[in-house]
């Protein structure tokens, strides 16, 4: 194209009226790459274009052209198709029209020929529905006036053996409503015949259907036995439908009573002579030996077989209207139980008169009961304590059975019978025994303490009050059996104790002997009910027989210091006699050498024949107040007072200026409380001291490197009166008007000393010892020594009074000061191998975890040993304290974690290690019979139990949870601790869990359960676990 072309088009273009230029903006202006129908367009035509050229638009132009002639004649086909159809069509249409209209034409032919046929059909139609109304009224009626024949069958119950079923419950509650309607139905249409013959049809069948049912009742009552304890559906339903007949009701009860009072003999029989299936439970007549069981057992039985017809008999009767089982309940269960009272009273009465030793009366009035049982128990011996009992469980019953029963009862009269026999017999027995021990009461040995007998008589007394603390329930008429037990024990023990006093030969020997015998008794009823009354009468008689001790032993003072004379002219002097002065033996002289003689008698009474001193010493040492003074400080401080009045009446009568004594050197009456306080008492001679000692026995263990040794310590402790030699000194403290004597506590010294000199002790046991040694120093009020009685472990107080306290508090303390060292000091030695291995948290946790558990199983130990296999032992009432139970789980650990450490006995009698514990326990209740055996074996149970297992699973669950309460992370069951052994030597930096040698959660293993391994000579029998712990250990801690 040339030049001129370009400008002749660009100047075209430049026209605003060009339309190219028009069309070249409105296509650039359009969003074509939006437009939908543009982009469909685009998408059909885009196949048809094969290449571009300036023959493209031609090309595609005659390509739509094509497409669309194609389309038509498509078209044209499918439509020419459809037209040859609708013709078809049509033409049937056409052809039905007229087969239609023929048979309209015949229909309307027909319709004129039966005309007549249809009018008598439907006239038929109509009768028929007439009909069809009467049938279905006459089918109502019958339906709701008549029985079906399988009703009519049910009413008559089984042809076999009659008894019903719950078809018949269906019949009789239709013939009920079949009666109901005919009797309405007479009522509301006046006299209606069929409506009184249905009525007078359903009612005999009604008493027919009664008949029945009872007979059917009276089979199923004979049918029931000690399996069958839930009734059948049927006999309930029985019941419960013959209530309407009150009579024949009556007579169904009356056989159900029947039947189940012959069940109740022959199930009570066979329990005494059978027992139970198979032979469990055994036959109760094998407990004929021991009567109180036996009598409970059968007793037992009884409530046990009243509460099972019980409820029976609110499963018969739960169909019935609720005043039935209100009205009947109690009467079925009295009729029921007095097929029990007969042979029951027998036997009771046979173990009863047997027990009570009145052998001519037992056989001639129960041998029709069993002779043989009745002659082997007559060797049998009187028991007072066991008529106590039986007449509490009698009680006991009485008052359990009395809600389900009549008073008038037989079974309640028998109880009632029996309570009175038991009783009358009880106190009669015990008058008796009473009477013949009071008759062994004799003059009192020299040491003026109660004779054998005296205590013999209190330890019945105890036995019969904590029989009835034992007891299953209260009595009503405690109160009344507590005051005459009281009476017929108590006044003839006071007069016999009166009158062996009066042969002695000084009334300080009798005041002596009554308080020592008095402060017994004041000991032995203080803890029971209703002692208040007698509790006041003792305290007159103490206060009475402390004023003759006081009066006594100050007359005794004033009259060998030569106050006596001194004293009676001042108290006796009148200003109008003079001067006391210049009364004959009131002169100064007299004055000043007389009391410088009672000064000397201060300093040292012992040059004196000071009898009363020696008789007050002789005083037992008991509490008789709140404040635990012992009678013999009153004596002392009410002496020391009568003293200080007489020296002071004398002191103001020098001093004052009108008797005209010149100044004399003596004491103001505040100076003598000061220094002279409390009146020393004398020492105890070597005579006195081998006399009145006994030798008793505590063990030790002591550590010797790896050594434990099993010593003796051989101690002198007081019996009774006494305090102990070098033990209790009688050196006094006044604190206000209480006089204390105090402890040397020489053992708590010798602890101390024992801690100051160890070196390396473990935090936990180290704070455990300083804990226990507060204790016993009183430093805590409420667990101090004052409080061993009332903090002790009495199993009888924590199963029976729920006293919780005493299962931890009793671990904590001790006897007396050598007690806790020698507890602590083995706790020490264990301590220091323990607590490293186990780590101090784990070990805190251990120990007071062991403190419960040795409690809790010497308490289930006395229960088993008391009550299950009687074992005679008391062991419910032994008062219990100490460390020694934990003690000893923690040597069963010891042995555990050390088997093959050598342990000696006294030093050179080596022990095997898996031995030592039972070693240790066996020995000390040799040595000392009155260690609590049962607590140092319950101590052995709780290691074994941790060593075994189950306990330890516990303390680490327990271990587990605390660390999680307090922000630890637990480790598992299977992890395993590393802790390896601190440079440190301050154990106070070790706090934490340890490991226990890199297992913590295994299960240790018993030394005598590991095989034991052979090792070379030169491994001291350890293995290499062992030699690894010894050297790191050596190496550590030993002084290079």
């Amino acid at each position: 194209m040339s030049a001129r072309g370009v400008n002749i088009i660009l100047n075209n273009s430049n026209d605003s009226s060009n339309p190219i230029k028009k069309k070249v903006e409105s296509l650039v202006s359009q969003k074509l790459h939006i437009d939908q129908d543009f982009l469909k367009m685009i998408n059909f035509v885009a196949p048809m274009v094969n290449e571009i050229d300036i023959h493209v638009e031609r090309r595609l132009k005659y390509e739509l052209e094509e497409r669309k002639i194609k389309a038509n004649r498509d078209y044209m086909k499918a439509f020419g198709l459809i037209n040859d159809r609708v013709h078809d069509f049509a033409d049937k249409v056409r052809q039905l029209n007229n087969i239609c209209q023929d048979m309209a034409n015949k229909i309307q032919s027909s319709k004129a020929k039966t005309q007549d046929l249809l009018a008598r059909t439907a006239a038929l139609q109509n009768e028929k529905k007439t009909l069809e109304k009467k049938q279905v009224a006459i089918d109502d009626f019958l339906s709701r006036y008549s029985l079906s024949l399988e009703e009519e069958a049910a009413l008559k119950g089984s042809e076999t053996d009659g008894i019903v079923d719950t078809n018949f419950f269906t019949a009789l509650q239709r013939v009920k409503q079949i009666h109901a309607d005919s009797k309405q139905l007479l009522r509301s249409s006046g006299e209606h015949l069929a409506a009184l013959e249905i009525m007078e049809e359903m009612a005999n069948k009604l008493e027919e259907a009664y008949e029945v049912l009872y007979r059917s009742i009276q089979r199923e009552c004979r049918l029931l036995n000690v399996e069958f304890l839930e009734l059948k559906g049927v006999l309930v339903q029985s019941i419960a439908a013959l209530e309407d007949r009150e009579v024949l009701f009556k007579y169904a009860l009356d056989e159900y009573t029947t039947a189940r009072r012959n069940h109740v003999v022959r199930a009570y029989i066979d329990a005494l002579t059978r027992g139970g299936a198979g032979g469990t439970p055994k036959p109760i007549e094998l407990l004929s030996h021991d009567p109180l069981r036996y009598v409970g057992d059968m007793l037992a039985w009884i409530h046990q077989a009243m509460a099972t017809e019980r409820e029976l008999l609110q499963a018969l009767l739960k169909l019935c209207s609720a005043n039935v089982l209100k009205e009947n309940s109690i009467g079925i269960q009295s009729q029921i139980s007095e097929a029990l009272c007969r042979p029951f009273k027998g036997l009771s009465l046979s173990i009863i008169i047997i027990r009570c030793g009145l052998k001519l009366i037992s056989l001639l009035l129960l041998s029709v009961y069993d002779q043989v049982r009745v002659e082997q128990a007559l060797t049998t011996e009187t028991n007072c304590t066991v008529l106590y009992r039986l007449s509490c469980l009698f009680t006991f019953y009485l008052e359990t059975m009395a809600s389900s029963l009549n008073s008038d009862s037989m079974l309640i009269q028998t109880f009632t019978e029996l309570k009175e026999l038991t009783l009358n017999l009880f106190f009669s027995g015990l008058h008796s025994l009473v009477q013949k021990l009071v008759g062994k009461i004799d003059t009192p040995d020299y040491d003026l303490l109660p004779v054998s007998a005296f205590h013999q008589i209190l330890m019945l007394l105890k036995d019969v009050l904590e029989s009835h603390d034992g007891a299953m329930a209260a009595v009503t008429d405690k109160k009344e059996n507590f005051e005459k037990i009281f009476t017929t024990v108590l006044d003839p023990l006071n007069q016999a104790v009166q009158l062996s006093a009066t042969q002695l030969h000084s009334p300080i020997d009798i005041a002596v002997y009554t308080l020592n015998c008095l402060s017994v008794v004041n000991a032995a009823i203080v803890l029971y009910q209703f002692t208040d009354s007698r509790l006041e009468m003792i305290k007159a008689q103490i206060d009475a027989n402390i004023d003759v001790l006081v009066s006594e032993q100050a007359t005794f003072i004033i009259t060998q210091t030569g106050l006596i004379e001194l004293y009676r002219k001042a108290a006796a002097h009148q200003p109008s006699q003079g001067a006391l002065s210049e009364i004959i033996g009131m002169e100064p002289s007299r004055i000043s050498s007389t009391l410088f003689s009672f000064d000397s008698f201060l300093a040292n009474p012992d040059k004196y024949n000071n009898l009363p001193f020696y008789k007050c010493n002789l005083l037992a040492y008991c509490a008789r107040y709140a404040d635990e003074l012992s009678f013999r400080d009153v004596v002392r401080e009410r002496t020391t007072e009568n003293v200080v009045a007489a020296y002071g009446i004398i002191y103001n009568k020098v001093v004052d200026p009108s008797n005209k004594y010149p100044q004399l050197s003596i004491k103001t009456v505040e100076q003598f409380l000061n220094l002279y306080g409390i009146i020393p008492g004398p020492r105890i001679t070597e005579d006195m001291d081998i006399e009145m000692r006994r030798i008793s026995f505590t063990y030790f263990v002591k550590e010797d490197h790896n050594r434990s040794i099993l010593g003796i310590q051989f101690f002198g402790k007081y019996i009774g009166v006494h305090e102990k030699k070098n033990i209790w000194s009688q050196e006094a403290k006044r604190r206000g008007n209480t006089v204390v004597l105090t402890q040397n506590n020489y053992g708590v010294y010798l602890l101390a000393y024992q801690l100051f000199n160890s070196r390396n002790i473990p935090p936990v046991t180290l704070i455990v010892i300083i804990f226990q040694m507060a204790i016993f120093l009183d430093y805590f009020p409420a667990l101090g020594q004052h409080r061993t009685e009332a903090m002790c472990l009495l199993p009888s107080r924590v199963l029976y009074r729920s006293e919780w306290l005493r299962m931890l508090a009793s671990t904590v303390m001790h006897a007396d000061d050598m007690h806790l060292y020698f507890n602590m000091i083995s706790l020490l030695w264990k301590g220091r191998r323990l607590e490293p291995r186990l780590g101090s948290k784990y070990f805190l946790l251990l120990l007071i975890i062991f403190a419960l558990a040795t409690s809790s199983t010497m308490v289930g130990l006395s229960y088993l040993a008391d009550e299950i296999f009687t074992l005679g032992g008391s062991f419910m009432n032994q008062c219990v304290v100490g460390f020694s139970g934990v003690l000893f789980a923690l040597k069963v650990l010891h042995t555990t974690y050390f088997p093959y450490s050598d342990h000696n006995l006294f030093g050179w009698l080596p022990i095997p290690s898996q031995y030592a514990c039972w070693a240790e326990l066996f020995l000390l209740q040799m040595l000392t019979p009155n260690a609590s055996f049962i607590g140092h074996l319950s101590g052995i149970i709780v290691g074994l139990t941790y060593t075994m297992g189950p306990l330890k699973t516990v303390v680490d669950v327990l271990e587990n949870i605390i660390s999680l309460l307090f922000g630890g992370i637990p480790e598992s069951s299977s992890q395993t601790r590393s802790r390896t052994w601190s440079n440190n030597r301050n154990w106070f930096t070790n706090w934490g869990f340890g490991s226990r040698y890199g297992a913590p959660h295994e299960r240790p293993s018993y030394g005598w359960r590991n095989e034991r391994r052979s090792f070379d000579e030169y491994t001291g029998g350890m293995s290499e676990e062992e030699q690894m712990w010894r050297a790191t250990q050596r190496s550590l801690y030993e002084n290079s």
